[in-house]
């Protein structure tokens, strides 16, 4: 991984979903400190997510190990396999594992196979969504939501409050349609952030929720082509 490679991302969605792959995988990291000119580096995983808290837990990759940082000391974390780079400067060190705030901005290596498409929050185009509303029934609630933006691995609604109280982190959801293309399979997703947002429209001040939603497959090349 080389700097001139990495391009600096605030995008939650992307952040996120990078941190969730990499738990899921167990793939390596590395976490280190710069103690003078001595560097204290150390293989590791990631043990638990929390987005509730904002926060994650990372463990050396051989139990039998345990982490010898300084506290008060600024930890850096980059994947091994996976294209993440970070500094946090506040974190709670223990003798078996760190917590660390999930970050607001982090240095990603430069692999998109397609790029991000912001349709903003005045875009013309919906997706049409369902949640299971009981996870002991087959009750389902279905929504039509403005798309924010899309790409291969996620894709971002945003819609009206009185919505919220239907999703949470984690919740699960089914696409039917996006744009113009309906799906005969539905597309599978995790909603991994909400956040509430404030916007000016023709001189008016608007309030909406915006919640990113990671895809647990891919979308097709074609599908990023319909929204440019």
């Amino acid at each position: 991984m080389h700097n001139f490679n990495l391009r600096v991302t605030k995008d939650s969605l992307e952040i996120i979903s990078t941190l969730r792959k990499m738990y899921h995988d167990q793939s390596p990291i590395l976490v280190w400190q710069n103690l003078g000119e001595r560097r204290i580096i150390r293989n590791a995983i990631i043990d638990h997510i929390d987005l509730t808290t904002g926060k994650f837990v990372i463990i050396r990759n051989d139990p039998h190990k345990r982490f010898d940082f300084l506290v008060h000391r600024a930890v850096y974390i980059r994947g091994h396999e996976k294209s993440i780079l970070f500094k946090r400067e506040s974190v709670r060190i223990e003798k078996k594992c760190i917590i660390i705030d999930i970050p607001k901005e982090v240095r990603m290596f430069e692999n998109r196979i397609s790029p991000r498409v912001k349709l903003g929050f005045n875009s013309p185009y919906l997706g049409k969504l369902e949640l299971k509303i009981n996870a002991s029934s087959d009750l389902q609630k279905e929504f039509v939501f403005n798309l924010y933006d899309i790409s291969a691995t996620g894709i971002c609604f945003n819609f009206n409050l009185k919505d919220q109280i239907f999703f949470t982190e984690g919740t699960e959801i089914c696409i039917h349609k996006l744009g113009q293309i309906p799906f005969k399979t539905p597309i599978e997703g995790r909603v991994v952030y909400l956040k509430k947002i404030e916007f000016m429209s023709s001189g008016a001040r608007i309030t909406k929720m915006k919640m990113g939603v990671a895809f647990k497959t891919s979308i097709s090349e074609k599908i990023i082509q319909s929204f440019l």
